[in-house]
């Protein structure tokens, strides 16, 4: 009898932490999921993730340049990221063949130091800075140091959750300043490293007009992003059971006056899909 009673008060206490459990799942606000699901993923050690990326020019925002990546982290700190060419499949849209393609375009392999991504040195180009803005980690750790507002989405699949981040315009524009600043110095460290294979007098010519002709891309470069303006959204869709994240898709849109005086605006666009335990 006494064991009876026993077994029933377990049973119940067991159902009442099952309901203060998904209560306090419930409660959560916007802002606790993204925290919540932060720190789950700080403490994975392996996952990997695919994804497909593209450039939206114009006014028709015509999808002007797509590629597909991917990505292993192992051991927590160690990231590797590639990304592959379409293929040219007869019937296929340009998503399809993203999807099926198989030909590696870059590799490269990154390094947790505390607080970035950091690429190799001796990997450092601008084909890799580029590959690696792609990286989802780097941009959850973009978002949480970021301001921003954070929302949840009323129309989510069962079992998920999904959020809206919008960065704050300054919080973009500092964001996609870092990211083109470092792709900008990555194309000179890129050519500075080619040139050890030419001869000392060659090389000094043609690193003089290299310099000449990067600083004036840096210069431009640094011009447009004085004026432009960045605008940053982020849909995040979240496990609800693991309170992992399953997917997330990025849109920064950029309006610049290019050389001409013309205003003209672009998007990236980015979609990365997790995988865990595979």
């Amino acid at each position: 009898m006494r064991k009876s009673t026993i077994g029933r008060v377990a049973c119940l206490y067991m159902v009442m932490f099952l309901l203060a459990s998904c209560g306090w799942q419930e409660s959560k606000t916007a802002e606790e999921w993204f925290d919540f699901t932060w720190s789950g993923l700080a403490g994975i050690d392996t996952l990997k993730f695919k994804g497909q990326a593209a450039v939206a020019r114009g006014q028709r925002w015509s999808l002007d340049e797509q590629l597909g990546y991917s990505g292993e982290l192992k051991d927590h700190q160690k990231l590797s990221m590639q990304s592959t060419l379409p293929s040219t499949k007869a019937g296929q849209d340009k998503g399809q063949q993203i999807e099926a393609a198989g030909t590696s375009q870059a590799q490269i392999q990154l390094a947790w130091n505390g607080e970035t991504w950091k690429v190799a040195d001796s990997q450092v180009s601008a084909l890799t800075a580029g590959l690696s803005r792609f990286n989802p980690l780097e941009q959850l750790e973009s978002i949480r140091r970021a301001s921003k507002t954070i929302t949840e989405e009323h129309a989510a699949a069962r079992g998920t959750r999904v959020l809206r981040i919008q960065l704050d315009p300054e919080a973009a524009k500092k964001v996609l300043n870092k990211q083109l600043v470092e792709e900008m110095e990555a194309v000179r460290t890129g050519w500075k490293r080619r040139l050890q294979n030419l001869s000392g007098g060659q090389r000094k010519e043609v690193e003089s007009e290299l310099e000449r002709e990067w600083s004036k891309g840096r210069k431009h470069l640094d011009n447009m992003l004085a004026v432009c303006q960045a605008e940053t959204v982020y849909y995040l869709t979240i496990n609800r059971n693991t309170g992992l994240p399953e997917r997330m898709t990025s849109e920064t849109r950029l309006i610049y006056t290019n050389t001409r005086g013309i205003q003209e605006q672009e998007a990236l666009l980015t979609d990365s899909k997790f995988e865990y335990g595979k």
